[in-house]
């Protein structure tokens, strides 16, 4: 397969999991909001699920997607895009919402990688 039909498909396969991602945190913020009785609650998972995903999405968009396309994409790459989403979520997250994961969820960071990890892994299915 020629290099250039190899950018293509990445670049392609890039949209469409972009377009995925979407649907994705759409039908997983409806599914949240049926399974959580108090609202403040389901507006703090919501919030957390929206933020996340977004992050995950602004990550590969400018990061992942140009580093696959060189064929530069390997583990220290991935953790790397791991940090950076990390990063972007910690700065997005208000007091009130990390107040929120701590109650339920125990320890900031840990939480927030183990979204990243998830969302990733919804995106690759």
């Amino acid at each position: 397969m020629s290099q250039e039909v190899f950018k293509l498909i990445i670049s392609a396969l890039g949209l469409i999991l972009t377009g995925l991602a979407g649907w994705i945190t759409t039908m997983l913020t409806s599914w949240l909001n049926t399974k959580i009785k108090d609202k403040k609650m389901a507006q703090h998972a919501t919030a957390i699920t929206t933020i996340v995903m977004s992050s995950v999405q602004i990550v590969f968009q400018t990061f992942v997607d140009s580093l696959k396309k060189s064929g530069e994409f390997d583990i220290v790459a991935a953790k790397e895009a791991k940090d950076r989403c990390i990063k972007i979520i910690k700065t997005q997250l208000t007091p009130e919402l990390m107040d929120y994961i701590q109650a339920n969820f125990g320890e900031i960071e840990e939480y927030i990688s183990n979204q990243v990890e998830a969302m990733i892994y919804q995106l690759k299915k």
